[in-house]
């Protein structure tokens, strides 16, 4: 019965992947764990220098800070990436041919938009902690697939007290770094696995962002004191995909939770196992994230965990694939679609003289707002993922980005170059 059911599964994963619709490739020279010398196994990105952003100018700076005095490594990133998908924009209209009063964009059969994904692992779960404690032989042969043992539980793990403080750990490296002009991610997505969604609440719950936050740019404009007095908290709205899940395999860690459990994990303040010991409290007086469910076919209770099933890296792949597909396909630029009307008289200038600025003087303040960049066929930029090590590991194999294993709660950034096939 379960072979057939994963038989279908397979037909429909493979269904369901759009290519050669959305193609992904990842971009090196931005951070330190895009180059191989970077030794994977000692690399702490929370304590790294901005990530491990590599200092560099961009081309881009000429037109923020081009003596690099006035903005910070971040900010000049921010600036970067949004002045190269300003570029393919421009770049589309001029292969079209299209002129300064056309109101639709260009039809053109690629589009190449670059984004960047915060790749993060969840902290310590109680099933790590296990596999510590009983070494990883006894614990692939037997304990992984049992439920738990005489103090702990971990079918679909929580995160261990140690996983919490990891996190929390995490949240302050984050905030640090948002006061040095780290891009807020636009949107959050997380695995539906319960030590997840815990790793990013505790990751982003009460973070602090800059009020400019829709106008990132707007940060080389202000002064210190200004930058430290224009903030506000973080409205955390955790997105669930079931497909970003760990590697399914017969431990019980791999199995999530039911939907009605996930859906209602932050209705009570008490954080514990989902069948008892142990019990850690969240003390946090912030105002807990919001949860939705990003697939509409989420089912009840899941539907690919066998005690008898292990994905391979091929599955896994194909199933990210589908994930990516799904989230990636939201940010399509439109083909065509409407042009706001206040950019309707801007001129496509050649890619050597374009002012990404001018389109911004266009639209006005808010030109960065998601609106104002879903309209110009640009999307988000900066986008967070919490996922596994297993996960990630084949994320970055579908990207073409070198491997880099992640320890617990860690996390990578990379630049993506995606091309929107029409």
């Amino acid at each position: 019965m379960f072979d057939h059911l994963q038989s279908e599964r397979n037909k429909t994963m493979a269904a369901r992947v759009s290519q050669p619709r959305i193609e992904y490739v990842a971009v090196p020279g931005y951070f330190l764990q895009d180059e191989t010398k970077t030794d994977a196994s000692s690399f702490d990105c929370w304590t790294a220098p901005n990530f491990g952003l590599v200092p560099r100018p961009y081309d881009s700076d000429a037109t923020i800070d081009p003596d690099h005095t006035r903005t910070t490594q971040w900010v000049r990133f921010a600036h970067h990436i949004r002045t190269l998908n300003r570029l393919e924009l421009e770049r589309e209209k001029q292969a079209a041919g299209a002129t300064g009063n056309d109101t639709v964009l260009p039809n053109v059969p690629v589009k190449y938009r670059y984004k960047v994904l915060f790749l993060g692992r969840h902290g310590e779960g109680y099933h790590n902690a296990a596999e510590a404690k009983y070494g990883k032989e006894a614990w692939d042969n037997y304990w992984s697939l049992l439920p738990g043992d005489s103090t702990s539980y971990w079918v679909d793990s929580e995160l261990s007290p140690k996983g919490i403080q990891q996190a929390l750990a995490a949240n302050k490296a984050w905030a640090q770094q948002f006061h040095q002009g780290l891009p807020v991610p636009q949107i959050f997505y997380t695995s539906p696995h319960v030590r997840c969604l815990r790793t990013a609440h505790f990751t982003f719950s009460g973070l602090q962002i800059p009020l400019s936050t829709t106008d990132p740019e707007a940060l080389a404009t202000l002064s210190a004191t200004e930058r430290q007095t224009n903030w506000g908290t973080l409205k955390l709205e955790l997105k669930v995909k079931e497909l970003l899940r760990e590697v399914i395999s017969p431990h019980t860690c791999d199995q999530r939770s039911s939907k009605t459990h996930i859906l209602s994990l932050f209705s009570s303040p008490s954080i514990s196992s989902s069948s008892s010991p142990p019990t850690v409290t969240d003390s946090s007086s912030e105002p807990p994230p919001i949860v939705t469910i990003d697939d509409a076919t989420f089912a009840e209770h899941d539907p690919y965990w066998s005690p008898s099933f292990h994905e391979t890296n091929d599955m896994v792949q194909t199933r990210l694939r589908v994930a990516f597909d799904e989230i990636f396909e939201r940010e399509r630029p439109p083909y065509p679609a409407s042009v706001p009307a206040s950019t309707s008289s801007y001129s496509s200038p050649s890619p050597a003289s374009f002012n990404p600025d001018k389109i911004g003087d266009k639209l006005g303040p808010d030109h960065f707002n998601e609106m104002a960049q879903s309209e110009l066929g640009l999307g988000r930029d900066f986008i967070s993922l919490t996922m596994h090590s297993g996960a990630i590991r084949n994320t970055l194999a579908l990207l073409g980005h070198r491997p880099f294993h992640l320890w617990s709660c860690g996390m990578i950034p990379a630049v993506v170059r995606v091309g929107y096939h029409y």
